[in-house]
This record gives structure tokens, C-alpha cells and sequence, in this order.
């Protein structure tokens, strides 16, 4: 039977394919990292890291010609390698006695929470580029690697409780025919990436995500805000006829 997930039509287009599931970074490839060094250094080392690779996706997108989406990654890499959130860190995790990677996460939830308790959207939408950075910087301190997109083939449909801009711009580069997220809003940084790549996005389905199934067949219907998980070979036939 056919299952209609609704959302809000982050970025249009309209796209069929099987549904790939990104379960959070838990999944990711991991490498060895040292965590017995001077934890200064390696947050430090994991802040450098984080930058340099959002500095080369808006070098990448400056290349395309997308100098207003290359400019968000340009802020990411600042708040990658802002002072005052090693600053932070370093004192939960100091006082705390907390990991250094969730003592990272920590700080970027607080900053975040204050964000999007102000009553502008602009700022609420931004609160998700703080969330962001922390998980990154976290995640290198783990050892897991940032390209998301490593395990996704192309023509997949990724479905994610949430995404990072850079995540979105992986995804896109592994040739992913659209995204779906729990979170989000047509004002978040990802929806306005996803729009200016021309990458269809349905976003804010909430809860809903929890419910569609890995490798399913689903169209997306970005435009109209609506994905159609297992449909019927008449659904699929007549969303064909649209999609040419």
C-alpha cells in the first residue's frame, strides 16, 4: 500500500528512486585518531580540518559561479575556527569531565538553543548552521570521516532527520536525485542550497521519517510537497509521464 509522507517543499523537482536512509554519523567510515594527545591541540587540529573542507566546497561552488551559496560556506568556516567555541569546549571539558567530542556538541547546542529562541526567522534558521559545525568538528574528533556520501549511490533518494549544507553538497556531488529531511524549513541554508543546485527537497516531515523503509521505491514531489513510499505500478506510471 501506498504511504504519503507531506512536507514542505524545500527545493522543486520532481524525482523517482529507491530510498537510501542516513542514520546519523554512527555509520560513517572511521580512521584512527590519537586521543591521548594535549586536548587543545586536537581540538584545534579538528576546528583546522573542519574549515579547510567547507572552505574547498565554496571554492567549488565559486567555480560553478554560485558566489551567494559559496558565501555560506565561507561563515561555516569562520564558526568552524571561532576561538570562543574552543574556548567553551575546553572548559566542559575541563570541569565537566566529558569527552572532548561531546563537550564540543555541548557548546554548539547551547549557542544554538539561544538562537532559536529569538524571534526571527533569519536567526532560527541559523541556530542549524551552529548545530552543524559542532557535529562536524565532533565527528572528526571521533575519527569519522565527513563525506557523507561515500556509501550512497547514484539516483538515491536520501531520507535524514537532518542534513548539513555540506552534507547537501556531497550528496550532490555523489549524484543523489534528492533529499528528504525530518527538520528544516524553505529558509534553512540547505533548502537554499538544495535550490540553487537544482536538487529537489522535501523537508520538515518530522517524525514521519522513522517510518520509511531503506531501499524502498518512492517519487519525490518536491514541488508539491508530498513523497509516495512503495507505489503502485499505475502511480509510478503516470509520475513517469511528468517527470519526461
Amino acid at each position: 500500500m501506498t504511504a504519503v509522507v507531506r512536507g514542505t517543499a524545500g527545493a522543486p523537482g520532481l524525482t523517482l528512486g529507491r530510498i537510501v536512509r542516513l542514520e546519523g554519523p554512527g555509520g560513517q567510515p572511521r580512521v584512527d585518531v590519537d586521543r591521548s594527545g594535549n586536548p587543545g591541540e586536537r581540538l584545534a587540529t579538528a576546528q583546522a580540518q573542519v574549515a579547510a573542507h567547507l572552505e574547498d566546497l565554496a571554492a567549488e561552488l565559486r567555480a560553478e559561479g554560485k558566489a551567494d551559496e559559496a558565501a555560506i560556506f565561507d561563515a561555516q568556516a569562520l564558526l568552524a575556527s571561532d576561538r570562543a567555541l574552543a574556548d567553551q569546549a575546553a572548559h566542559i571539558f575541563a570541569d565537566e569531565r566529558v569527552p572532548l567530542d561531546e563537550a564540543v556538541t555541548r557548546v554548539a547546542g547551547r549557542i544554538a538553543a539561544s538562537l532559536a529562541e529569538v524571534d526571527d526567522a533569519y536567526l532560527q534558521a541559523r541556530a542549524a548552521d551552529v548545530q552543524a559545525i559542532g557535529r562536524q568538528i565532533a565527528a572528526v574528533l571521533q575519527g569519522i570521516s565527513l563525506d557523507v556520501g561515500a556509501s550512497v549511490p547514484a539516483g538515491a533518494i536520501v531520507v535524514a532527520a537532518d542534513l548539513t549544507p555540506a552534507e547537501l553538497m556531497l550528496l550532490r556531488n555523489r549524484r543523489a536525485a534528492g533529499v528528504v529531511t525530518a527538520s528544516g524549513s524553505i529558509t534553512s541554508h540547505v533548502a537554499i542550497l538544495a535550490r540553487a543546485l537544482g536538487l529537489p527537497a522535501l523537508v520538515g516531515i518530522g517524525e514521519s521519517w522513522r517510518d520509511i523503509r531503506d531501499g524502498a521505491r518512492a517519487l519525490l514531489d518536491a514541488t508539491g510537497g508530498t513523497l509516495l513510499v512503495d507505489p503502485t505500478p499505475d502511480e509510478s506510471g503516470a509520475f513517469q509521464v511528468r517527470v519526461d
